[in-house]
């Protein structure tokens, strides 16, 4: 699935496949969804973009160029009555793009994220 120089908010699942999207511009109030159970996500998104992000890849890797400042504990342990630890790991990676805004929920299970920022206007070339 493809969409290239769209603007809005968008709300992307693809079960076997890649999804690909460049967005010019974002609705700064709507979140935006991309899954894909077997395929990589390649996304493009404004370089100013505000959001808050919830990133997970089961098999791959998440590349990204945006700033992505963690927040809160990934990993919370408690420990049980009879003093052994309960780990549990986040699933998601959660943070901050350019301070937060909605959120970017960006999964896929077996494939990589690519998430990249839009590159600067140039104007018109003659």
């Amino acid at each position: 699935l493809t969409l290239i120089d769209c603007a809005g908010s968008a709300d992307l699942y693809s079960y076997h496949g890649n999804l690909v999207a460049s967005l010019v511009s974002v609705d700064p109030k709507a979140p935006l969804e991309f899954d894909s159970y077997n395929g990589s996500i390649d996304l493009t998104l404004p370089a100013d973009l505000k959001a808050d992000t919830q990133l997970r890849t089961g098999r791959g890797r998440l590349l990204t160029d945006f700033n992505v400042t963690e927040v809160g504990d990934q990993v919370q342990t408690q420990v049980q009555a009879d003093g052994t630890k309960d780990i549990r790991f986040d699933k998601f990676v959660r943070g901050k793009i350019n301070g937060g805004g909605p959120v970017l929920k960006i999964e896929t299970e077996q494939g990589d994220i690519h998430l990249r920022k839009q590159p600067a206007a140039t104007g018109n070339q003659l």
